[in-house]
């Protein structure tokens, strides 16, 4: 009977082991998507990052120079602070506070 356990013990952990096996093709298959994911994420995440921070600082220099906050975003442009105002990323939209003088990126 021990010979039995001892190859019913041996048994269990080879099945164990094979689960997890088969976990980890399973994630390693899966990993070049959520790759791709997670780069195109932060890619998003930085592109909005970029535009809130290009567009703060010419708010910055807006307020230095002109002793307040522009009254709108379209300011920035007629006062030659920006060339354009930045396009919001794909599904959000930009946020002024006129009154803090900040810009936020928001989904619309």
């Amino acid at each position: 009977m021990t010979c039995s356990m001892a190859a019913l013990v041996l048994l269990a952990a080879g099945c164990d082991k094979d689960s997890k096996a088969a976990k980890n093709v399973s994630e390693v298959a899966d990993a070049p998507v959520n790759y791709v994911k997670t780069v195109t994420d932060e890619k998003k995440d930085l592109d909005k990052k970029v535009d809130v921070t290009a567009l703060n600082h010419a708010i910055e220099q807006f307020q230095v120079q002109e002793g307040r906050y522009p009254k709108d975003l379209n300011e920035l442009v007629t006062e030659h602070y920006l060339g354009v105002i930045p396009a919001a990323p794909h599904g959000s939209k930009l946020n002024y506070d006129a009154a803090r003088g900040t810009v936020t990126v928001v989904p619309q």
